[in-house]
């Protein structure tokens, strides 16, 4: 899931290296794997990729984007070719090698991918909910930029957490489709 710290920062905080050594293995070992923001970069460092610093903070709510790639991976299929998405970043994960781009956004090029079948990073939010968003906004926001909204902004339709909610219940129950860690209802 998410974090305030950055993947690379691993001096201060050395979890890190654990971390992305756990997730290393877990995906060779067949596991399904999901990395939301910093979990979706730790995923990205286990499988052989950079991540730094976006050219954007992204913080609110803007629309992502399917790739073609993401055409026919029916992992893929409850996502709609546009949707909006909740953000809370400011690195971007490039795409390990031999992984699937699937989504980008205007503010970020590499906004999910898919490793195999079952190893999956979302740089966006869906499991965000609006307690967690208000809890964010009064930890404060960076001042501005073009993908950075302001917490009136943030906070202005609380419907969007909940139809975002759904929409990721919906996308587990397919990730995690013919596993034991399948989700119940």
């Amino acid at each position: 899931m998410g974090g305030s710290m950055n993947v690379y920062e691993t001096a201060r905080y050395p979890w890190l290296s654990d971390e992305t050594a756990f997730i290393a293995s877990t995906v060779a070992a067949g596991k399904p794997v999901l990395g939301i923001c910093l979990g979706a970069q730790l995923l990205a460092v286990a499988l052989g990729a950079k991540v730094e610093p976006n050219c954007h903070q992204e913080i609110g709510w803007f629309s992502i984007y399917k790739t073609d790639a993401a055409d026919g991976l029916s992992l893929f299929d409850i996502f709609p070719t546009e949707m909006d998405a909740f953000h809370w970043h400011g690195d971007m994960f490039h795409l390990p090698p031999g992984a699937t781009h699937v989504a980008r956004s205007a503010g970020c090029e590499h906004q999910a991918f898919i490793y195999g079948e079952r190893a999956v990073g979302f740089q966006f939010h869906l499991e965000m909910t609006r307690t967690d968003a208000e809890q964010m906004v009064q930890s404060g926001l960076p001042e501005g930029g073009p993908f950075i909204q302001s917490a009136e902004a943030i906070l202005a339709e609380p419907a969007r957490f909940g139809q975002m909610n759904d929409l990721f219940h919906r996308w587990l129950s397919v990730f995690f489709a013919g596993t034991s860690a399948a989700p119940s209802s």
